[in-house]
């Protein structure tokens, strides 16, 4: 332990220099996109679930609508979230709160998706000890508006359990989202495992914000694809459905 302590002491400049250059992560949007992310994020910070249902509901006349919201409203709206928190500008409470806010209009808006026939099952989940579980979930609606049977497990899934499910239920697809870097080791425990399977070879698909720091690192843990975002996840397993 003191030789730990002696490496921080030794690296503590360095550490400061590195965490003050460290950058938001910020989406791109094109301004009429960017105001209405702006209002958006402004509901979630005054804690309105209401407006923000009703601005939802505003936006969205068709399933084609939904992808453009998630993407282009609601994921960059929840980064802001996130970076507000880094920098001390709201609480922990204020942050949970926006994403719960999040959950149940996301949770609204599936009454506005299509019925179609169930094809292809996937499976979608956060990796063990990941409590991020909004970008899984977005990828899991993409694939059900596409006719996927979907089964989405959300945040920290132990892994002898979600073995279990993928060894009863057989899916074509596995979809695992990190968004801290130290659970890439933990997807690819994951990866390792279902590898090994008999009988079972989903294709596996990683993505979240860990990835999209270092997307070639896919390949090293194991995973057949890489998706930077919903919409690429959603490319990928057309791919694979038929």
């Amino acid at each position: 332990i003191n030789k730990v302590y002696d490496w921080l002491i030794e690296k503590h400049e360095t550490i400061i220099e590195l965490s003050e250059k460290q950058a938001n992560f910020v989406i791109s949007l094109e301004k009429n996109w960017q105001e209405k992310k702006d209002r958006f994020l402004s509901y979630l910070l005054k804690a309105d679930f209401d407006y923000a249902l009703k601005y939802a509901n505003k936006f969205i006349k068709s399933p084609n609508d939904i992808q453009d919201f998630y993407l282009k409203v609601v994921q960059p709206a929840l980064y802001d979230v996130g970076n507000l928190w880094e920098a001390g500008r709201i609480s922990v409470a204020e942050e949970h709160l926006a994403t719960a806010i999040v959950g149940r209009v996301m949770a609204n808006i599936y009454t506005h998706f299509p019925k179609t026939k169930k094809k292809a099952k996937a499976i979608v989940a956060s990796s063990p000890n990941e409590f991020h579980e909004m970008g899984g979930r977005i990828v899991a609606d993409f694939l059900e508006i596409d006719g996927w049977d979907v089964l989405y497990l959300g945040a920290n899934v132990p892994d002898q359990e979600l073995i279990k499910l993928i060894k009863r239920t057989k899916p074509k697809l596995l979809a695992i989202s990190v968004t801290m870097p130290f659970n890439i080791e933990n997807a690819q425990r994951i990866i390792n495992s279902v590898k090994k399977l008999k009988g079972v070879n989903p294709k596996i698909i990683v993505g979240g914000i860990a990835f999209n720091m270092m997307p070639d690192i896919y390949k090293k843990i194991g995973a057949d694809f890489y998706a930077y975002d919903a919409k690429k996840a959603l490319e990928i397993a057309g791919q694979l459905k038929n």
